[in-house]
């Protein structure tokens, strides 16, 4: 693994620093970066073949410290075993992992095993739709055969409002005459308390699959 370190991205003095090294080599190469000309902190700009991947992400102080070139030779031993394949695969996971550090880099990199490219996917509908269809066929993912319709998010949410809306609306029986005609005529405090007692009740119950309220509803004195 080879990086390059400069001052800058059109620095003229670039140190072209080979890993895995000694950590008194990259320090010194890394000064005389710095002290050409006038002073300025110099840090990674770029790397060759798959080494431009995780460039971006390597601090300035993993240049100094015997722990960060310690490190650094450790990238290169997986970086450099990397085909063209496996360099989109790295750089698409470090992406999706938002990596902000060489350590993230580590971690993704000593595990891309975890990770597949969809390079004909372009948004998370049509993923979710891949996975949900594919899914029996490659058997890595398993999914309910309920999942199908719901592959979209807004389909998802449609369903939703159709499951717990639309439906609770046509199963509420439709009181008798007879009832109303009770209602109206008690009337008073009967009604009264009815209407009490409703207060702060759910308007919907929610099956046992849906993530149920902290605690229940509040009684109707309020506690």
């Amino acid at each position: 693994m080879v990086l390059h370190v400069a001052k800058g991205s059109f620095s003229d003095d670039v140190a072209h620093i080979s890993f895995p090294t000694e950590v008194d080599k990259v320090r010194n190469e890394v000064i005389a970066v710095e002290e050409f000309g006038s002073w300025a902190p110099a840090y990674v700009i770029g790397g060759d073949g798959a080494a431009k991947v995780p460039a971006s992400y390597i601090e300035r102080d993993a240049l100094f410290s015997e722990a960060g070139v310690q490190k650094l030779n450790q990238l290169a031993g997986l970086v450099d075993t990397m085909d063209l394949e496996a360099q989109k695969v790295f750089a698409g996971a470090l992406m999706v992992e938002h990596a902000k550090c060489l350590d993230d880099v580590l971690r993704v990199a000593g595990s891309l095993d975890s990770y597949e490219l969809f390079p004909d996917i372009k948004t998370d509908e049509e993923l979710g739709r891949f996975l949900v269809d594919t899914g029996p066929i490659t058997g890595k993912f398993v999914f309910a055969e309920e999942a199908k319709p719901y592959a979209g998010r807004q389909e998802l949410e449609q369903a939703i409002q159709n499951r717990f809306l639309l439906a609770a609306e046509k199963e509420t029986p439709a009181r008798s005459h007879q009832e109303k005609r009770v209602g109206a005529k008690d009337g008073g405090a009967d009604s009264r308390k009815a209407r009490d007692a409703q207060q702060g009740q759910p308007l919907a119950t929610i099956p046992n699959f849906v993530k149920k309220q902290d605690g229940p509803p509040p009684d109707a004195s309020g506690g």
